[in-house]
């Protein structure tokens, strides 16, 4: 070491550089992180509760480029080192960002619909797969080769 005022962290020897991802996206993102918020815009970071309040808020947020330029496991240790409160079980949430009259940072947590329709989509998609993998079978084939239509239209 050197005289200077230098400080030397020693890490589990893990090998990770974690405080030095999360300063690197912060550097990235930093400018995003501390502008103020749009009321009505979409944010993607954390949120959560607070025992006074009973509507989610948002802790933290990341922007769009920084969250597809990092791996998910850099933005959320990002995201929970630069959050407002200490988060026990961080996930990264698409939130609508609703200010209210003592400017405070309520959200409308959008994933879990997102996650909804997702769940829908993907039966649609399997019950769709399922009818256009019976027509392919050689019995179904050959009922319309004979018939002129689809056995069940």
């Amino acid at each position: 070491m050197t005289q200077d005022d230098d400080v030397v962290i020693y890490g589990s020897g893990s090998g990770s550089d974690s405080d030095s991802d999360s300063g690197d996206i912060y550097d990235e993102d930093g400018e995003f992180m501390e502008a103020d918020k749009a009321n009505g815009a979409y944010y993607i970071g954390l949120c959560g509760y607070v025992p006074e309040q009973p509507e989610p808020l948002l802790l933290s947020s990341i922007s769009a480029n920084a969250f597809f330029n990092n791996t998910h496991g850099d933005i959320l240790e990002y995201l929970r080192d630069y959050s407002t409160t200490r988060v026990d079980k961080p996930a990264i949430d698409i939130m609508k960002l609703c200010v209210d009259d003592r400017q405070t940072y309520n959200v409308v947590v959008k994933t879990h619909w997102l996650r909804l329709f997702q769940r829908k989509c993907k039966k649609v998609y399997a019950e769709r797969q399922k009818f256009i993998n019976s027509r392919k079978h050689p019995r179904a084939l050959r009922y319309r080769s004979l018939n002129g239509k689809w056995k069940y239209d």
